[in-house]
């Protein structure tokens, strides 16, 4: 499987160098040279709401490590939250489907943080 390069935002916040990645999709990221350890903050895509007089979808899982140490090239994950229900009350496509896990996957690592349920539709 051909991956592109991660295009992260880059900001500097006291001492840190902070890189986000938005959008959804995989896209490979090589551990910068000097780099010894990082810290790791990913949210999985949310659930999507169900349609007629359901629940909403359920918050993507936070996944928070400090210290990590990446060696070499992984993939990162943003993932997306999921598909809203449709439909009137009395057939299950009202139900939300479940949002994309996200994280960071390499040969030493595998932080993912799972996306959320889709809320249930309500069945008559």
């Amino acid at each position: 499987m051909y991956l592109s390069a991660c295009n992260p935002t880059k900001t500097t916040a006291n001492g840190y160098v902070v890189l986000t990645f938005t959008g959804g999709g995989n896209c490979l990221w090589a551990t910068p040279a000097g780099v010894t350890s990082i810290d790791l903050l990913a949210v999985g895509g949310g659930g999507g709401g169900s349609g007629n007089l359901g629940g909403g979808g359920g918050g993507g899982q936070v996944v928070y490590q400090t210290g990590l140490v990446p060696i070499g090239t992984g993939i990162i994950t943003v993932g997306v939250g999921g598909v809203g229900g449709v439909g009137d009350y009395s057939v299950a496509t009202t139900n939300g489907k479940t949002g994309v896990r996200s994280g960071l996957v390499s040969s030493t690592l595998n932080q993912v943080a799972l996306g959320g349920s889709g809320g249930k539709g309500r069945l008559a």
